[in-house]
């Protein structure tokens, strides 16, 4: 619908200088204004907000998980509001609710999300890595959907019918509202009292084409035989000519309104100005065929003087409602974009938490797993390196020595249980956190930042374990470069 009223003003532009006689003369400049007052009657294109829901659905299964594989400490606690023990911790306050709520469908199992039975994941290394990354992922998730802004559907409907009626946004045949007192001052600039060139649509209509020499038929715009009683010698006058000139508009059906056909209406419109190129028109802005400096919409109809020669800046009060409606359009359309952007980043964050989710419903592999494996996919691995050592002082652990085995380079094999040992030293056993990661208690205990040493780190006026201090800049690290995957 746009392109095709881009089209339109494009011919009736050029049409407008071709214009001559009496009987529809100011037929181009009519339809100029016609197609502008079908935008004015037209249903604003406002693109819908459906970003608002999903980005919450999002974060509600972001807090999920992240409740999911929190720490036990955590995780055990009562998340049910108690007002006789209010607690005011930002995130407690924040996320309190959901919490209480995804504990209660965990315990119903009743919690699933993309075809996922979410579940709590049983305590392992994998579990505490989760929560690191899931707990930054939800925090740069509500860091994202700040970037969120309802769209504005108000304000685009009004300032069309105000640029169409008036500030009465309807039609009105009281002086001053829809139509002025008379032709003289509602379409001559400078206009008398509340009446002034441009004051509505519809007043500019009957301006462009009420009576020509007394005759009343509007012939300007309508031909010899078009109207009846048009002219514009009072409100009440204009009240009737107008619906008139809506009768022979051409036929175009309800327009689609966009910011981009505005501004193609406007553009016409000022391309449509002084479009007589006479001696009168260079000096003055008038848009009809007219080379007059006397617009009255009676004896001297077929144009509108929106501005007297040396008359200042022009201000037409329909055309700065035109604008305002276009720039709430273009607006909207902006910020559609910015919400789409946002969405689209907290889904990706919410791919990598569930990633992460699932990798600690499957645990620790331990070591053992490992070599069985390997060696399952690879005979040749079947061996492990104990076998190469040759000397009893060689065969260090997780290697044991057996003097008495037939092959003497299968005196020195693996110790199967020292070597799980290990594994699961390596690995580790901490526990994650719905907020902030459990502190070791032999760092916790420090309470001054000199005692703070061997293993431990001073950060927001708490001891905490090195390791756990490590694992939030691992998780930062496991967003960021999953992010940057997705993007690119």
């Amino acid at each position: 619908m746009a392109s095709s009223i881009v089209v339109m003003l494009a011919i009736i532009a050029r049409l407008a200088y071709r214009a001559s006689g009496t009987a529809n003369e100011a037929v181009p400049a009519y339809h100029t204004l016609c197609t502008i007052v079908n935008i004015a009657r037209g249903e604003p294109t406002t693109p819908e907000d459906t970003e608002g829901a999903a980005i919450s659905q999002e974060i509600t299964l972001l807090t999920e998980l992240n409740i999911t594989v929190a720490d036990d400490d955590f995780y055990n606690q009562e998340f049910k509001d108690d007002p006789q023990n209010k607690i005011t911790e930002a995130n407690w306050v924040k996320h309190r609710a959901a919490w209480h709520a995804a504990k209660e469908q965990i315990a119903g199992n009743k919690l699933e999300a993309h075809g996922l039975k979410i579940t709590r994941p049983l305590n392992s290394h994998a579990r505490q890595t989760a929560a690191v990354v899931i707990n930054r992922s939800l925090e740069m998730a509500l860091e994202r959907r700040e970037d969120y802004k309802p769209l504005k559907k108000t304000g685009v409907e009004e300032a069309l019918l105000t640029a169409l009626y008036g500030p009465t946004k309807a039609l009105s045949q009281k002086a001053g509202e829809t139509f002025g007192a008379s032709g003289a001052n509602a379409c001559s600039a400078p206009g008398s009292g509340t009446a002034v060139p441009g004051m509505s649509l519809a007043s500019d209509l009957v301006c462009m084409c009420g009576s020509n020499s007394g005759s009343n038929k509007a012939e300007e715009c309508l031909g010899t035989q078009g109207g009846q009683d048009c002219q514009y010698n009072d409100q009440s006058g204009a009240h009737t000519c107008f619906p008139q000139l809506l009768a022979g508009f051409p036929a175009a059906g309800k327009a689609k309104v966009s910011a981009a056909a505005i501004q193609a209406a406007i553009g016409a419109f000022i391309t449509g100005l002084k479009d007589k190129g006479g001696s009168t028109q260079a000096n003055h802005l008038i848009l009809g065929a007219k080379n007059s400096a006397t617009c009255n919409g009676g004896a001297n109809a077929g144009c509108i003087k929106y501005k007297a020669d040396g008359g200042g800046e022009m201000t037409i009060p329909w055309l700065t409602k035109l604008q305002e409606a276009a720039d709430i359009l273009k607006t909207a359309k902006v910020q559609k974009a910015q919400n789409m952007a946002a969405l689209t980043e907290i889904r990706q964050l919410r791919s990598i938490a569930i990633q992460e989710y699932l990798k600690a419903l499957k645990g620790d592999q331990s070591q053992l797993q490992k070599i069985a494996g390997d060696q399952a996919a690879d005979p040749k691995k079947k061996e492990p390196d104990s076998n190469k050592h040759q000397s009893e002082d060689d065969c260090k652990d997780p290697c044991k020595w057996d003097e008495t085995a037939a092959e003497k380079d299968k005196r020195c094999s693996l110790d199967t249980k020292k070597a799980a040992e290990q594994a699961t030293q390596a690995t580790g056993t901490g526990e994650g956190a719905a907020g902030e990661q459990k502190t070791d208690s032999k760092c916790s205990e420090k309470k001054k930042q000199e005692d703070c040493k061997d293993g431990c780190k001073w950060e927001d006026n708490k001891c905490k374990d090195s390791f756990i201090l490590v694992n939030k800049q691992f998780a930062l690290s496991v967003v960021s470069t999953a992010l940057v995957a997705l993007l690119f």
